[in-house]
């Protein structure tokens, strides 16, 4: 395609200035000054399709970023082309990373076709960059990241990506040529789990098993992986056991075996943060464990799984949080999900072991709703408590019985006499009544108080302002 006069003039009076950098010896304070560019718009830390990132930017700040990027790319290829001879790494590292920044900006942006566009531009300086530069990891690692990315667009637009896989896979052995050498074995790994998790994401679990397989292959050759790291291969670990347990047919011997080592891995990651997210993946890990015991039908170690999940949750919501990942709700909702099982469990039990069970859970939850309250939690709660009180003798049954009033209290604090709320407090003052009658004499001082409360809410029920003054009296007696 010919070229209009305009762009030939750009093209010649950047030549001219290239060739007066090269002439005056100034190439090496020229590209340092690129590589400083190129970093001040470097993204390739964040996740481009997180809604929180997106929100970060504006779209004045993406279009700048995108522009600055083209012309620092194409000052930088000037100079390769009007000196081939000098700095030939460090310009085929600044074209392909800044061409990646590009790619990543217009992932920001949405825009899938111009990840292709510039994923096919470097096409031209791969082979001479490899071929000249075999041992530079990050030039391989770079090229890598692009085909990457360009894969992910192909997958946002629908196309097929078989011939895209091919072209990966060929980069991929570069990857595992240059992890023969200790000091690239990590960095290899991360860029092949990275390329696995795409490829999850879409669904295409068979293919992403297998480059899940070749990191953790690469992963185990390692002698000192950093903490930072092990975190990593755990959370590569736990999504190639997903992706295992999607494929058909399926190895379960395998898959027993990672989430073992996922387990592991994990509890020793927990030791090392103990924060929000080490308690979190660990939970999920436990999760992955009791998918695989629930195939065998046993049911309390799959219980066992959720109880020791939900204690973890419960640990996060005492420790600081900045993550979106692990937001309350997303946090919440993984509890409400380990509910089932522990249903499960109490249904088939005996009584020693359903008490227990519900001993072990009402503990948990009553503790999550001191620091985090949320309806569907206390929902559980005051039912597994209801459960607990019908199936326990006068010890346990006090104890079950009460906090279920206490909680509905706490509700009629929060909500007022809601029909529903009220409902349930009636039916459980009449079911328990007989056994309140038998040990009142008996019952811890707080307990009885607690009783007359919820009584005299239900008898003085049509009496708004009375009401009011109960509902201010068990504000001040509760202490969740």
């Amino acid at each position: 395609m010919m070229k209009d006069k305009k762009t030939l003039n750009f093209i010649e009076e950047m030549e001219k200035v290239a060739d007066s950098i090269i002439k005056v010896g100034h190439e090496p304070q020229v590209l340092s000054e690129i590589q400083q560019d190129i970093h001040k718009y470097d993204i390739s830390d964040k996740d481009h399709f997180n809604i929180y990132i997106k929100q970060s930017y504006s779209s004045e700040d993406i279009e700048n970023a995108i522009v600055h990027l083209e012309q620092i790319r194409m000052a930088t290829e000037m100079l390769l082309l009007r000196s081939w001879k000098t700095f030939r790494a460090d310009k085929f590292t600044f074209i392909f990373s800044s061409t990646l920044n590009l790619i990543r900006w217009n992932l920001l942006k949405q825009e899938y076709k111009e990840v292709i566009s510039n994923s096919e531009h470097i096409n031209i300086y791969i082979e001479d960059a490899i071929s000249e530069n075999p041992d530079n990891f990050n030039i391989i690692s770079l090229i890598c990241d692009i085909f990457h990315d360009e894969l992910l667009a192909k997958l946002e637009l629908g196309k097929s990506v078989e011939s895209n896989l091919n072209i990966l896979n060929d980069y991929i052995q570069f990857l595992i040529v240059a992890a023969a050498k200790d000091k690239h074995k990590l960095n290899a790994a991360l860029i092949i789990g990275q390329i696995a998790d795409t490829l999850s994401s879409k669904q295409m679990y068979y293919n992403a098993c297998s480059y899940y397989s070749s990191s953790l292959e690469i992963i185990s050759h390692v002698k000192n992986i950093d903490n930072s790291s092990k975190r990593e291969f755990a959370v590569f670990l736990g999504h190639y056991n997903i992706a295992m347990m999607n494929c058909e047919p399926k190895d379960w011997n395998t898959i027993k075996e990672n989430i073992n080592k996922e387990v592991s891995l994990y509890e020793e990651v927990d030791k090392i943060y103990g924060d929000v997210r080490s308690k979190i993946d660990l939970a999920i890990a436990y999760s992955h464990q009791a998918i695989f015991l629930e195939k065998d039908k046993k049911i309390k170690e799959v219980y066992v799984c959720h109880l020791k999940k939900i204690q973890l949750i419960k640990e996060s919501f005492f420790l600081e949080n900045q993550d979106s990942e692990y937001s309350v709700e997303a946090r919440i909702n993984s509890l409400i999900n380990s509910m089932q099982p522990i249903i499960n469990y109490i249904v088939v039990s005996n009584s020693n072991e359903k008490i227990l069970a519900l001993e072990n859970i009402i503990y948990i939850l009553d503790s999550i709703l001191s620091k985090e309250y949320d309806i569907k939690v206390l929902q559980y709660f005051t039912a597994f408590a209801m459960e607990g009180f019908n199936s326990s003798n006068n010890s346990k049954a006090e104890f079950f019985l009460f906090k279920k009033i206490n909680a509905l209290l706490k509700l009629i604090g929060l909500f007022s006499l809601e029909e529903g709320i009220k409902d349930d407090l009636k039916k459980t003052i009449e079911v328990s009544q007989l056994f309140v009658k038998r040990n009142w004499h008996k019952l811890q001082q707080q307990n009885r108080e607690s009783w007359i409360n919820a009584n005299q809410i239900i008898g003085y029920k049509n009496n708004i302002d009375y009401k009011q003054k109960i509902i201010s009296m068990i504000k001040k007696v509760i202490r969740w």
